[in-house]
């Protein structure tokens, strides 16, 4: 919420949807939207991202995700949801697990899709954002 906030006080045409599957965080989403004014530049969808996907037609040029997934299955999630130039940005922390993990979702996407930016904040030691842009990818443009 507070990203969606910010980006949408520095952006006039910047619309948002925040996904939510759980009805009680759906209800406090959809208050505090209303109260703070943001709606209807911000919506709240009380859905999951696979159901959603599976509906057709609801796209995004950006999502943005924390702690939902490991890569490879976020990006399955998620990759249905992005316009074909869409991209997904997901906050992870590097650990024992991060290699394995990126390389699992670099065998179901590819590489080129992939790039993984460590954040330079000493209060956040070990985040990464990772942007993944599966219209880069050689996999996907493979499919084509």
């Amino acid at each position: 919420m507070p990203l969606a906030a910010r980006l949408l006080s520095l952006h006039d045409g910047l619309s948002m949807t925040l996904i939510e599957s759980i009805g009680k965080k759906v209800r406090f989403l959809e208050a505090v939207t209303a109260a703070s004014g943001l709606a209807p530049r911000l919506r709240v969808a009380h859905a999951r991202a696979e159901d959603l996907a599976q509906g057709g037609g609801v796209r995004f040029d950006l999502i943005t995700a924390r702690a939902i997934a490991p890569l490879g299955e976020l990006i399955r999630l998620t990759a249905p949801l992005l316009t074909p130039t869409g991209s997904l940005l997901a906050w992870k922390r590097a650990s024992d697990e991060w290699d394995a993990e990126l390389g699992a979702a670099s065998s179901f996407i590819g590489t080129s899709a992939i790039e993984v930016i460590p954040v330079g904040a000493t209060t956040l030691d070990g985040a990464l954002l990772v942007r993944v842009t599966p219209h880069e990818s050689e996999r996907v443009r493979a499919r084509v």
